[in-house]
């Protein structure tokens, strides 16, 4: 397509390569360009690619307070994130859940994806 307002988002490595970190109660690593959430405890899985995470966690420091959601279609869950400060301590508020399509929503994103 092309045009001078075309931007494209460049490969991006976000941590350490093989790393798994705990977040609360989630499990948080890297595999194929995603940034992999699970919640084991209730078999849930959202997997953000990582140009979006890494765009949108810079974001959430320019955000505080404000909260950023993604929906994971393929796995059928969504996570949501917020970075809080209360008495200047920041924290994050992190978690992933199941995703239900409504009837609607699958029939408009057939028309819209084919």
């Amino acid at each position: 397509m092309g045009g001078k307002n075309e931007t494209t988002v460049p490969a991006k490595k976000s941590g350490k390569a093989g790393e798994s970190i705990d977040v609360g109660s989630l499990r948080v690593h890297e595999s194929g360009g995603e940034i992999h959430l699970h919640d084991d405890a209730n078999k849930l899985k959202c997997a953000v690619p990582v140009a979006t995470w890494s765009k949108e966690w810079s974001n959430l420091w320019k955000r505080v307070h404000e909260r950023w959601t993604f929906a994971d279609v393929e796995n059928k869950t969504w996570m949501s994130a917020t970075i809080v400060v209360v008495d200047g301590n920041a924290n994050i508020e992190i978690g992933i859940e199941a995703l239900k399509i409504s009837p609607e929503l699958a029939k408009l994103n057939k028309f819209t994806e084919g």
